[in-house]
């Protein structure tokens, strides 16, 4: 993974570096790929637009026979951070 790709992306943000990207790549890297563009097993997330409810609903309960559930591995606030990340991705702001 290129840092330099997130610097651009986000515009060098040190809260993006510092927190929440390090929280996507333990978490969801593994299936969504180091940049979030997807892989053979999860969709990109750069071109996610599902709302933050849709979101946190399945990070928390995952999808039967797609994605687990991290509702037992992640916090309310981790949640709402991996959220902000996603949205970030493409353009948008939790």
């Amino acid at each position: 993974m290129d840092g330099l790709f997130w610097q651009r992306l986000h515009g060098g943000s040190t809260h993006l570096l510092i927190v929440l990207l390090p929280l996507f790549l333990k978490n969801c890297a593994h299936c969504h790929g180091d940049d979030a563009r997807g892989t053979d097993e999860a969709p990109d997330l750069t071109k996610f637009h599902k709302s933050e409810a849709r979101i946190a609903t399945v990070v928390k309960n995952g999808i039967k026979g797609e994605m687990p559930r991290f509702g037992q591995k992640l916090t309310d606030d981790d949640v709402k951070m991996l959220i902000r990340f996603i949205l970030s991705l493409n353009g948008r702001v939790a």
